[in-house]
């Protein structure tokens, strides 16, 4: 048995379909395309999900933009798809559920796992990579031109399910499969959009993040997947503290169609173990934000004490509503400056574009630093080598600066309304390697998004 359904986000409708009703919840997090009704019509994909039903409810769900959900104008970006996922959670009472992530969607799952660890209790990734193009220090992919290339050969033939022996090599000789593989790409969406996602998602990289998953994980891989090397699952399992991986011999790039007794038999056996530890959900991945207003004393001199006093107090309230518009959390004010926190870097980003104007219309002019990274929340306060970090960064600012490390930078691709400028490596004070920043532009012709 199963239902269908709509959860809204963001003003959008995504649409899932939730089957059985066992004692643990299972999210599935879609790769580079879906369609929640459709793929049912491969009996093997189908009798997965019934396998994972037995012991399990098991929902899943068209990213924004596919299948029966919202259409979209441009590729969502990583944190809108985050918003996807807590709806879901929300809506439909997942909680402490399992996310289980293919491809991209596993890069999805371990990035909000880290920044939500008490909204879920496991992760599950199958075709996972950290990083989507290879690179000198990440060898495991093909380079962004062999993936553009690959990439345009594919589009080129969108729709005809050409490229199902990639996906389920098992069904590659089935003209039936292949019309029907045809069929889910047309449904899930057309070729112009699939190219913004594909030039979205060569973007992703989570290196950074790994570290903070706290997470039991479970890392699956076929051995012969053409699509993402089976390399890309053994870094991961590697970096993330409390991950197994697991080779599921010889298939394609989906979980499904080969051997789905064994793949669920792991899954079973890996979700009934209880975990070994607690979860420390005061250790989060999320974005300090430091503000400062330059040269204040000087400032408070010209003004005298009063008027420095009343302006100190306007400062205030429009920087904590400003904040609050945002989605973030006010930590304290610094005299003459403030930390706030994010669990979204864009988000802060765009509160840092808005907190200057607003400064700047109090005729105040600033500097912003972020960074993305562990914090710790200690009660109304928080601390963590990130906010250490975020501080050395707006310390570096000239007046009317917004500096980011370049973890804020890969963790906001896709978001148009925003441009970086590299200003070189710096070495921050307390930290050993130099790091590459970053300064905040707004992008010509976009203002800042609430998303």
């Amino acid at each position: 048995m199963s239902e269908s359904g709509y959860v809204e986000c963001d003003g959008l409708s995504i649409a899932y379909r939730s089957s059985g009703s066992g004692p643990l919840a299972i999210l599935m997090v879609p790769g580079i395309f879906s369609h929640c009704e459709l793929y049912h019509d491969f009996p093997q994909y189908s009798d997965f999900i019934a396998r994972l039903t037995e012991f399990a409810r098991v929902v899943e769900f068209d990213k924004r933009g596919q299948g029966f959900s919202d259409r979209l104008t441009a590729a969502p970006t990583l944190e809108e798809r985050a918003n996807d996922i807590s709806a879901l959670i929300t809506a439909l009472n997942l909680d402490d559920c399992v996310l289980f992530g293919l491809s991209e969607g596993a890069a999805m799952a371990l990035l909000y796992a880290a920044t939500h660890p008490s909204d879920i209790s496991k992760v599950i990734t199958f075709g996972a990579y950290a990083k989507a193009c290879g690179s000198a220090d990440y060898p495991y992919m093909p380079p962004a031109d062999v993936r553009r290339a690959a990439i345009e050969h594919t589009l080129a033939r969108w729709g005809t399910g050409e490229t199902l022996g990639i996906f389920v090599p098992e069904l590659a000789h089935s003209p039936a499969a292949q019309q029907l593989f045809g069929k889910i790409q047309r449904a899930s969406c057309p070729p112009a959009a699939m190219r913004q996602y594909f030039d979205l998602n060569l973007q992703i990289d989570i290196r950074a993040i790994l570290g903070l998953v706290q997470h039991p994980t479970l890392v699956l891989h076929h051995s012969t997947d053409q699509q993402v090397p089976i390399d890309n699952s053994t870094y991961i399992a590697k970096q993330v503290p409390n991950a197994r991986f697991e080779d599921c011999g010889p298939g394609g790039h989906f979980f499904w169609g080969n051997d789905n007794a064994r793949i669920v038999a792991s899954i079973r056996s890996f979700l009934m173990d209880r975990p070994m530890h607690q979860l420390d959900t005061q250790r989060v991945l999320a974005t300090p934000l430091f503000a400062d207003i330059v040269q204040s004393t000087e400032a408070a001199k010209a003004a005298g004490d009063h008027q420095w006093h009343i302006l100190l107090q306007k400062m205030e309230a429009q920087a904590a509503a400003c904040i609050d518009l945002f989605g973030g959390r006010l930590i304290k004010f610094t005299g003459d400056g403030l930390l706030a926190l994010f669990d979204a870097p864009g988000r802060a980003v765009d509160c840092a574009l808005n907190l200057r104007k607003t400064l700047h219309a109090l005729g105040l002019q600033s500097r912003i630093g972020l960074h993305t990274g562990e914090i710790e929340l200690r009660g109304a306060d928080i601390g963590g080598l990130a906010v250490h970090a975020a501080a050395r960064i707006e310390a570096l600012c000239q007046p009317g600066q917004i500096l980011v490390s370049r973890t804020v930078t890969e963790l906001t691709i896709g978001k148009t309304s925003l441009a970086f400028d590299p200003i070189g490596t710096h070495q921050l004070k307390g930290f050993d390697t130099p790091w590459p920043i970053f300064e905040v532009h707004q992008a010509p012709h976009n203002v800042p998004s609430t998303a």
